[in-house]
């Protein structure tokens, strides 16, 4: 895996780590601010949250409020880089840099699939692991109500429980990634 991604430079190598380890959407791994890479708590994570002040951040909508165990790879990745991702924060280059690198390597199964698709897969792998999908739908910060037509209630899903369930789908690390 390194080798395919050794043309990268390190923070766009780990954005697409990162995304392909968690399911979240490019700009929300992109545009974190330095404080909402969780490295010090006892489920390392990430925040994502509308954001004020220096470091002002939009998020999809509410749904897409929510906090990320970092597992496997992407743990990794947020501790090379626990200050966040400062060439492309608040930039639109990350998608045609990475989507350019991905294809001109052969490494896109189609032309028509981008570095995107990697949100999709990693529900995909969610599913084949045997997630419901109102857990799923949680993980990845999609509108559960909106999927159901009604209203949900209870509790979110704790931190831990979200751990487990990144757990079973987390990819092994290459020793020399860590």
């Amino acid at each position: 895996m390194a080798v395919a991604f050794d043309g990268l430079n390190d923070e766009a190598r780990d954005i697409l780590l990162i995304s392909i380890e968690t399911g979240c959407r490019q700009a929300e791994i992109h545009d974190l601010p330095s404080d909402a890479i969780v490295l010090d708590a006892v489920i390392p994570h990430l925040r994502i949250a509308f954001e004020d002040g220096e470091e002002k951040r939009e998020v999809k909508n509410t749904s897409s409020v929510r906090l990320v165990p970092l597992v496997g790879v992407a743990l990794a990745a947020a501790r090379r880089h626990p200050n966040g991702f400062p060439r492309y924060r608040y930039k639109r280059s990350y998608s045609a840099i990475i989507n350019g690198y991905l294809r001109d390597n052969d490494l896109m199964p189609s032309p028509k699939h981008t570095a995107g698709g990697t949100r999709h897969t990693w529900e995909s792998r969610l599913k084949a692991a045997g997630i419901a999908s109102d857990d799923r739908g949680e993980m990845m910060g999609h509108s559960v109500a909106s999927a159901r037509n009604r209203e949900i209630y209870g509790d979110e899903m704790p931190l831990g429980r979200k751990l487990d369930l990144a757990k079973t789908v987390a990819l092994e690390m290459p020793c020399h990634l860590d």
